[in-house]
């Protein structure tokens, strides 16, 4: 599906996603993947209006946000501003 082929699209650009044991490596900073879908923009079928869906970032994610990025707060101010 689309998860396979984005892990595998980004480990064939060198960038394999964090936790992907199948393409890149375990990690120890999380137990899974670190991919997370934030804000998705889809056509409402009937009135074409453009809905925004937001999944809250899990607790794990937002660990290995806060562990690899210093600067956490301006992080998660970039992802709020680029929607």
């Amino acid at each position: 599906g689309r998860t396979h082929q984005i892990r595998l699209q980004l480990a064939h650009i060198g960038c394999p996603v964090t936790g992907d044991d199948m393409y890149g490596k375990a990690s120890g900073l999380i137990s899974r993947q670190a991919l997370h879908s934030y804000v998705t923009f889809v056509p409402h079928p009937e009135t074409e209006k453009v809905l925004q869906l937001k999944a809250p970032i899990r607790e794990d994610m937002l660990s290995l946000i806060r562990t690899v990025f210093k600067n956490f707060d301006e992080v998660l101010s970039l992802i709020d501003g680029a929607i």
